[in-house]
């Protein structure tokens, strides 16, 4: 009978040996795990800051950014440490490493530069503006100025559809490609 329960106790131990082995290579197989291998070679081979040679909080960052199409390839990758990761984005990361304000870096600049362009030149810009209830609208704004407040950046524009001067939140909305002379 022991004999039995020992021969029970192995079969037991190799079927959980098993799943727990494939459970394992399902993880390494999601997106998360291609990404965890990914960043792990890309360390380990390059060991340094690329931008200032700092070896402490060493981050991946996409030189073309994932929303302006950039992929997870070696090649669109460079190792920051977390002070130069967070001047290339212009933002502060909390300790997950995930951005707090997705109105700054690259994407934000790129807005940044067509607002003020049509301030300078009085144009009317088409955006998508989503408000603090997560209502999605499109809108024609004539922007007049863009400032700062309690770390957030504003557009002060006049909005064609309520017909008035309005404040938009630079991280809500999205410009479309069509900016038109006014």
């Amino acid at each position: 009978m022991s004999e039995d329960i020992f021969i029970i106790g192995i079969i037991l131990f190799w079927v959980a040996v098993f799943f727990i082995d494939e459970i394992n290579k399902r993880k390494l197989m999601s997106p998360r795990g291609k990404w965890d291998i990914l960043r792990h070679k890309i360390i380990k081979s390059r060991k340094r800051c690329e931008s200032c040679g700092g070896i402490d909080i060493l981050q991946l960052h996409h030189i073309n950014p994932v929303g302006l199409g950039g992929g997870n390839e070696s090649e669109n990758l460079i190792l920051l440490c977390k002070n130069c990761h967070e001047k290339s984005h212009n933002a502060s990361f909390r300790h997950n490493s995930r951005i707090i304000d997705q109105s700054y870096g690259e994407i934000g600049f790129i807005k940044e530069k067509k607002i003020l362009s049509a301030i300078k030149f009085g144009n009317t810009i088409e955006i998508t503006y989503t408000n603090i209830y997560g209502l999605t609208r499109k809108r024609k704004i004539i922007p007049k100025e863009i400032y700062k407040e309690k770390g957030n950046k504003y557009i002060k524009a006049y909005c064609y559809f309520r017909n008035e001067d309005r404040v938009f939140r630079l991280s809500r909305l999205q410009i479309d490609d069509n900016v038109k002379s006014s």
